[in-house]
């Protein structure tokens, strides 16, 4: 296996920030760079959903961002690469925020604690407001609780701990004793006064819920051997490395 030095000297260009549009193709770039010296069989390239987040199908950000990966796609498939592409999530605009704390306290429930999983240092893709989120609640207030969620406009369903952990495979030791889904136009948040909007670029567009789940997966063979047989039921973001090796989980 031959040595690599600095990797950031592998791409003739100046290395993109978190939200540079071409980050993804950078990336992509990169990886390419480095799969033949490192005599990589098996490569796998994280992208940035950044552009996806602040510009919707159809708008020129989008285009360009789409006409650039397309030319990086061909320079695997020249390459002789096998290729899967696939989403993380859908990208549902989200017009909508509901501030479930703020429900909660209104509704005169002190116990509870809101959590969006979904909250991380990125705040320009979705100012950790998601379509998911877990409420910690004493016993007492849990049913309560409950009754007040879910008569929130926007939210779809409040499940248990339990039902949750069983429906949508979740540990249920890292949930809450509420399980919290919006609609597909909704986005819940702690209370209003904890996120700041104002560092979001285009409208928010968002995740975690149901209607997020439809993603697409992109490859450029038709899965053989035992993966074929995933395409006779529910494919997932997760089947994409079982149906590019040729086996199924």
């Amino acid at each position: 296996m031959a040595a690599v030095g600095p990797i950031a000297r592998l791409v003739p260009r100046p290395v993109p920030s978190i939200y540079d549009w071409d980050l993804s193709h950078y990336a992509l770039e990169l990886g390419l760079a480095l799969a033949n010296p490192l005599e990589v069989e098996l490569l796998y390239v994280s992208l940035t959903d950044f552009v996806q987040h602040a510009s919707a199908p159809g708008d020129e950000l989008s285009d360009a961002y789409l006409r650039l990966l397309d030319q990086h796609v061909g320079c695997y498939l020249d390459g002789g690469w096998r290729l899967g592409l696939v989403a993380d999530h859908g990208m549902n605009a989200k017009p909508q925020i509901c501030y479930l704390g703020d429900a909660l306290e209104e509704a005169g429930i002190g116990s509870a604690r809101v959590v969006l999983p979904i909250t991380d240092p990125y705040i320009v893709h979705h100012a950790a407001l998601g379509s998911a989120c877990w409420v910690h609640i004493e016993d007492p207030e849990l049913e309560r609780a409950r009754e007040a969620i879910a008569a929130v406009p926007g939210v779809d369903e409040v499940l248990g701990r339990d039902e949750a952990a069983v429906t949508l495979s979740l540990p249920k030791d890292r949930i809450g004793d509420l399980v919290v889904l919006a609609d597909a136009r909704t986005a819940l948040g702690k209370t209003e006064a904890e996120h700041d909007l104002t560092a979001l670029r285009g409208p928010l567009r968002s995740h975690g819920g149901r209607h997020e789940q439809a993603v697409p997966l992109l490859l450029s063979d038709r899965p053989q051997g035992e993966a074929a047989a995933l395409l006779e039921g529910d494919v997932s973001n997760s089947d994409v490395h079982w149906l590019l090796l040729g086996e199924a989980a």
